[in-house]
């Protein structure tokens, strides 16, 4: 709760964020690597830590996850008025097989459902690809449905660079 606001004026934030202009300005195809809320908090303590903060302050863990989720919504937000056509999401350390199907519905995908949707109105102009892992349990975990797109005669990649492009 007392974290302060991320600040993307200065730091390795503003610097990523005007490389992704340059790029953008040079023609480049852009993508934005953001890792998911989970992932950022299990960077900063172990799961096991995490684990029995979620069963004795459930609260603190949800308000830490929906900051995390705020500041990527912005992050991305101005990844994309810079130029970023394809932002690259996932969320390795909070998948099911990791730390259980309940404890992933309750928060891993719930959150990463949560940026989704928020960054939704800032998709005009980019396309969001998550990472298999993170997809598949999204959709297992009832958070989304995959819909086939057939097979693709050119790489995935540039298929995503095509479909951000369209």
């Amino acid at each position: 709760e007392k974290l302060p606001g991320m600040d993307f004026s200065q730091g390795i934030l503003h610097e990523v964020l005007d490389c992704v202009k340059k790029l953008a300005e040079a023609g480049q195809v852009v993508s934005l690597r953001v890792e998911g809320p989970f992932t950022i908090l299990a960077m900063l303590m172990d799961l096991t830590t995490i684990s029995r903060c979620y069963l004795q302050h459930p609260l603190v863990l949800q308000k830490a996850l929906q900051k995390i989720t705020d500041y990527q919504t912005e992050y991305i937000r101005r990844g994309i008025l810079q130029g970023a056509a394809v932002i690259s999401y996932a969320d390795p350390s909070g998948i099911p097989q990791y730390i259980g199907p309940g404890f992933y519905r309750n928060l891993c995908g719930s959150y990463t459902h949560r940026l989704m949707m928020q960054v939704e109105p800032f998709l005009q102009s980019a396309v969001v690809h998550i990472c298999g892992r993170t997809s598949l349990a999204l959709q297992q975990a009832g958070f989304c449905s995959a819909v086939p797109a057939g097979q693709w005669e050119i790489p995935y990649g540039e298929a995503v660079c095509r479909a951000a492009a369209d």
